[in-house]
């Protein structure tokens, strides 16, 4: 069958015309459409699962933030109590402290050698002896030298001629030998513990390590190195031949 279009030509460019404007605003509406779809079907759950971990992790925080705050008031309850605890450690080791050098000094004592007075105080002992002979200074010396509390050691009071003449002559029982003074420096310096304050997290005083120079005065003086008593009680206390320096000192 034969079909002969009679329209105008003008008809034919609207239809095309409409089709073109129907295409370009589906297009258009797909674009607007896809994101939208794509913000509440993916972003948005995304956006709330995010959201609620971060909740939980700030929920999380503020607990531990709770437990370490709660933590740091239990121990400054504990803190005057180990003030305490520390105070009296260091009572007890003061204590011993002059003890535990009497005894070194025994040991590193000449034979014969007789004391009248021995006193400790800081890092300074100070001694108040007899010695037989008069050579037996020098052995005392040199003996009481190898003591390795002792980092420092003068001796004072030797006698000159006259006086040595007039212990001569006195009767045997009446000789007692020759009064001399010891001054030494111990290695350790005690000095007595300070009670601690009340509320206070730590000690107002205690045990401290300084030492003065070397003593240098009197007619025989000495250096000595690092000693062996410690701080632990007898534990620390070197053995008669130890403590670094050899050889062992006769006791009478």
């Amino acid at each position: 069958m034969l079909r002969i279009n009679l329209l105008p030509a003008y008809i034919a460019e609207q239809k095309k015309t409409r089709a073109t404007w129907w295409w370009a605003g589906s297009v258009l509406a797909a674009c607007i459409a896809a994101p939208l779809v794509y913000r509440f079907a993916f972003q948005d759950p995304k956006y709330n699962e995010t959201l609620t971990a971060a909740n939980n992790a700030d929920t999380a925080a503020a607990a531990v933030e709770a437990t370490e705050q709660k933590t740091k008031d239990e121990l400054a309850k504990i803190a005057p109590i180990q003030a305490k605890v520390d105070f009296v450690k260091n009572i007890q080791y003061y204590n011993r402290f002059p003890g535990l050098v009497y005894r070194n000094v025994a040991r590193y004592t000449y034979r014969g050698v007789e004391y009248n007075s021995m006193a400790v105080q800081g890092d300074s002992l100070s001694i108040s002896a007899s010695v037989p002979k008069l050579e037996d200074v020098g052995r005392f010396y040199l003996t009481l030298f190898g003591n390795p509390d002792l980092k420092a050691l003068s001796i004072q009071g030797m006698p000159d001629w006259q006086r040595m003449q007039q212990i001569r002559q006195l009767p045997p029982d009446a000789q007692r030998g020759f009064p001399i003074q010891v001054a030494a420096q111990l290695i350790h310096n005690v000095v007595p513990p300070m009670a601690p304050i009340a509320g206070a997290a730590g000690m107002a005083g205690g045990m401290t390590g300084g030492m003065p120079p070397g003593m240098s005065s009197g007619g025989m003086s000495g250096s000595m190195g690092p000693g062996a008593m410690g701080p632990g009680g007898d534990g620390g206390m070197p053995p008669a031949a130890g403590g670094g320096k050899s050889g062992g000192a006769p006791t009478d």
